[in-house]
């Protein structure tokens, strides 16, 4: 006897919750839907319909501790998807803190606004300042040549005007560019950190490790930020949970004050404003 979707979704509900999964009952929607190429409501309308080929596979790869997001192949982010592989970090919500608090620093200057993404990755930053501001030049970097077409696919995908260009930090932008904001997520966990497996397993390694303390990136950019800012440009980072005093410590060391730190809505400090003073 066929099997329905609702049937398949308590029984693999409970597989996913034994497995240490939270949120098994959505996760099991979610692939339900996703085998049948519709969305979780869809899903929740048509629970007596027979389940869809192909959803057993899916499962499978996330018993395996495979990100959901590389399975759907997507991520939503500030209210729009993008597309995600094994190349790019999975973006977070807490990142769109990063995002609202560089929009804000972008809006205290006269256009055109330039903005450099460092470390796009997905280009979930970049891409969405280029969408959401006005009279806006935005650059993004990536050392990973695999990132930086992800990130393509999703500027063109998503309308979005970015110059992308394959970078180790600052080392393919001449010194004669300068910006008016500079915008980073840098990989910030350190190396004797324990993280989740699906993080430390399938996320790119690159993306994640900044170092035995996390601080190798800040510091990497706080040494040479101020070469390519404009005399009021600003420098927002993205801060690791339980990082802002030391990444604020390590920042003023090579010249900068802190001057806004900026919670996420979990009321953790994420997203830090810094100022050059030499």
């Amino acid at each position: 006897m066929p099997v329905t979707i609702d049937e398949w979704v308590v029984e693999t509900s409970a597989i996913l919750r034994k497995a240490g999964f939270e949120g098994g009952r959505m996760e099991a929607q979610i692939l339900a839907g996703h085998a049948a190429g519709q969305s979780r409501s869809w899903v929740l309308a048509h629970g007596n319909e027979t389940l869809p080929s192909g959803v057993e596979p899916l499962l499978e790869r996330r018993l395996n501790h495979e990100p959901l997001a590389y399975i759907l192949g997507f991520r939503e982010f500030y209210g729009r998807d993008f597309k995600v592989d094994r190349s790019v970090l999975v973006p977070r919500h807490e990142t769109e803190t990063v995002v609202e608090t560089a929009m804000k620093t972008c809006k205290t200057f006269e256009g055109p606004i330039r903005v450099l993404d460092i470390g796009t990755g997905s280009g979930c930053i970049a891409v969405t300042l280029a969408l959401e501001l006005e009279n806006v030049e935005i650059t993004a970097v990536d050392i990973s040549s695999d990132a930086i077409a992800t990130a393509k696919k999703n500027a063109k995908t998503l309308g979005a005007k970015v110059k992308f260009i394959e970078s180790d930090l600052f080392h393919e932008l001449p010194l004669e560019e300068k910006f008016d904001v500079i915008v980073s997520n840098p990989p910030y966990i350190a190396t004797t950190d324990e993280i989740a497996q699906e993080i430390r397993d399938w996320e790119p390694d690159p993306a994640l490790w900044g170092g035995s303390d996390g601080l190798q990136f800040y510091h990497r950019i706080a040494i040479a930020a101020h070469h390519y800012l404009t005399p009021k440009g600003r420098l927002v980072f993205e801060i690791g949970d339980e990082m802002s005093g030391a990444v604020k410590w390590t920042c003023e060391e090579e010249g900068w004050v802190l001057e806004e730190v900026v919670d996420d809505l979990n009321g953790m400090p994420r997203a830090a404003v810094l100022k050059f003073v030499g």
